[in-house]
């Protein structure tokens, strides 16, 4: 049974790295005024175009998944699975399992560079796309290095304000599109100069629990995990178009029998990890999701004891993913800091309330079903999924503020940007509204804090009447009058110190 529950998560994990990652599309649009800076939105894995050269529809082979490529090679696998099970041949079945498996996602693996792909496979251009209201979106090869991808975020916002013929701009990241962001950060020292604010969306920067678990091989069940996400994932897009897809061509049955054999169910879980070794951990883009006290024994899991040899088949890529580790997601807290007191004002905006992949020992940690609330807030106390914070419980910080959440679930006191992170209860990390787009537009455009809109409070919550919008959590603000003078003291604060910190700066040169 354990193996079977392994099997089984692996199998999701697999899928949610492959779908549950979203981005923006572009469209081109004739240029009109606007009354404020370009953004720019740098999406997550999947932004980027990838498919078969010789595929004139440009089918995605990233995300969106094209399901009716992995139930062909399911089909064509058939046969195998049912002569495995007839003979209850482990070999056999993890043959076939894991031709699967490469058939349908093997084509996006990368040599041990971590650059060079497959001679089939095609990545659109970087070019300028542009929304229209003055945002732009930057789509990229989401499997690179974020650390090389800075690199060409440089050059695109170059563009962009040559384009908007504007002096600044407001940068957007979402996802793992935030790792990109905070490498630009650390990498262009100068980015002040142009950069006016910026906003991390459902940031992935500290890591992602079931990925270390998986790439150290240290994969635990958490029951009450399983149960959850089942009960929020089955008979929804990804899981249920799979399990339709099983049944379709009459393997679902099949399936399950395997699973009922300790060796055949050996043999699945076996098939998958290989799959992540051979495929997901040649995507620079996947070891950023590996947490600081997991990260070596990955490199381990994955590379071999010797990962650290110049002669390494993966040397290429073990340098990226070590250097992006060392310099971005170890010191991402000082990262934060050092822009914010650059004039560069910092926003985060993160999501809750949604079952996470049961693939962790913290897997029913409170998040958006992907990254772990305490990780995308950047040290926000919360409880469990679905669960409050201890009885009896008192915020740690700012006791002058109400900055806990009106479920009882989240202390946002405690998090780097108390005053610049809001919380949103019941939108997926993938997922997205209308009123999900105006907030990211309100934070970047105006300058906002948490207290400073009545409808942008600090805490919202999906409308139960309406899926498009976004409604407070609590409608008053809850924060003594007395305090009144400090809390203009410290806006006053916040203008003070951009002139203040240009002129450091430049004494500094």
């Amino acid at each position: 049974m354990k193996n079977l529950k392994k099997a089984l998560a692996l199998f999701l994990c697999l899928l949610t790295l492959f779908s549950c990652f979203t981005a923006a599309v572009a469209a081109e649009e004739e240029k009109e005024s606007y009354d404020h800076l370009p953004q720019v939105y740098v999406g997550g894995l999947g932004c980027g175009s990838i498919y078969y050269k010789d595929d004139p529809e440009k089918n995605s082979l990233f995300y969106p998944i094209d399901f009716s490529r992995v139930l062909g090679n399911l089909i064509n696998s058939g046969d195998y699975i049912k002569q495995s099970l007839k003979k209850e041949d482990p070999q056999l079945l993890y043959d076939c399992v894991y031709s699967w498996l490469w058939d349908s996602f093997g084509m996006l693996a990368l040599e041990g560079d971590g650059f060079t792909m497959s001679d089939e496979v095609a990545v659109d251009e970087l070019t300028l796309k542009y929304n229209g209201n003055g945002e732009y979106a930057f789509d990229y090869d989401s499997r690179l290095d974020p650390v090389y991808v800075a690199g060409m975020l440089d050059e695109y916002i170059g563009w962009v304000l040559e384009d908007s013929g504007k002096e600044k701009i407001e940068l957007v990241g979402s996802s793992y599109g935030t790792t990109v962001v905070m490498a630009y950060l650390n990498e262009y020292e100068n980015c002040e100069e142009y950069i006016d604010s910026v906003v991390l969306c459902v940031p992935s920067v500290g890591g992602i629990n079931f990925f270390g678990e998986i790439f150290s091989g240290e994969l635990n069940i958490d029951p009450k995990a399983l149960y959850n996400f089942l009960e929020d994932k089955l008979g929804m897009d990804v899981t249920g178009a799979y399990l339709e897809m099983l049944d379709k061509c009459g393997l679902l049955e099949v399936i399950i029998e395997c699973f009922a054999i300790p060796a055949l169910r050996a043999s699945i879980y076996d098939a998958l990890m290989q799959i992540i070794k051979d495929v997901i951990a040649t995507l620079p883009a996947a070891w950023t999701c590996v947490q600081e006290d997991r990260f070596v024994s990955s490199l381990v899991n994955i590379f071999g004891e010797d990962y650290a040899s110049p002669d390494h088949e993966y040397a290429g890529l073990i340098k990226q993913v070590i250097y992006y580790h060392n310099t971005v997601m170890v010191p991402r807290y000082d990262i934060l800091k050092e822009a914010e007191e650059s004039s560069i004002k910092m926003n985060i905006i993160c999501k809750y309330g949604n079952a996470p992949v049961p693939a962790s020992e913290d897997g029913n940690f409170a998040g958006d079903g992907i990254v772990e609330l305490p990780v995308s807030s950047f040290g926000a106390t919360t409880g469990m999924h679905n669960e409050k914070l201890p009885e009896g419980y008192t915020q740690a910080l700012f006791p002058e503020y109400n900055m806990i959440s009106t479920d009882g679930c989240v202390d946002a006191s405690t998090g780097a940007l108390p005053f610049n992170t809001w919380y949103i209860k019941g939108l997926a990390h993938g997922g997205k509204n209308e009123d999900y787009f105006k907030l990211i537009n309100a934070v970047a455009y105006e300058d906002l804090d948490v207290f400073s809109s009545e409808s942008h409070p600090q805490f919202l919550e999906v409308s139960k009447t309406d899926k498009e919008r976004l409604v407070p959590m609590y409608k008053m603000f809850h924060f003594r009058e007395t305090f009144i003078f400090e809390d203009f003291f410290r806006v006053i604060i916040r203008f003070l110190l951009k002139p203040i910190t240009l002129i450091k700066n430049a004494l500094m040169k």
